[in-house]
């Protein structure tokens, strides 16, 4: 999700608020990711189903597919 800043203002530094997890384990699994900027405003935020996953897999998958 690639974040371009207006030409008036770069980014210096940005808040990620970010969290997998599942009901039940394994269970009805999702993420959610909310990006801020150092004002607080929101950049951008997103969450979807991951399906029937364990907890462990739904909170290191969302980690590894946010840090690229």
């Amino acid at each position: 999700m690639p974040i371009m800043p207006s030409k008036e203002k770069l980014l210096k530094s940005c808040i990620a608020y970010i969290d997998g997890g599942s009901r039940g384990n394994p269970g009805i699994a999702g993420y959610g990711v909310h990006l801020m900027d150092e004002e607080g405003k929101t950049l951008a935020s997103v969450s979807e189903r991951w399906g029937r996953r364990t907890d462990n897999f739904a909170e290191l998958s969302t980690l590894m597919s946010t840090s690229t």
